[in-house]
């Protein structure tokens, strides 16, 4: 199920460059002058254990399990 980054919540697991990671913490910014919002999501890779920060637009696509 593909879904907007922007709804992803704490404990979801998505896909993104084909890899599984779960999310820690998200924050979403306000739109700024370029237009868009982002948002910062704090996850864990689901096969190495690693901890990682990813920061996107908000409409951006990804696919949820």
């Amino acid at each position: 199920m593909e879904t907007e980054i922007q709804n992803l919540r704490i404990g979801n697991v998505f896909v993104l460059d084909n890899e599984e990671y779960t999310v820690a913490k998200i924050d979403v910014s306000k739109i700024g002058k370029h237009g868009r919002a982002k948002v910062r999501v704090e996850v864990r890779n689901n096969k190495t254990n690693e901890n990682k920060t990813i920061i996107r637009v908000s409409i951006e696509k990804v696919e949820k399990k």
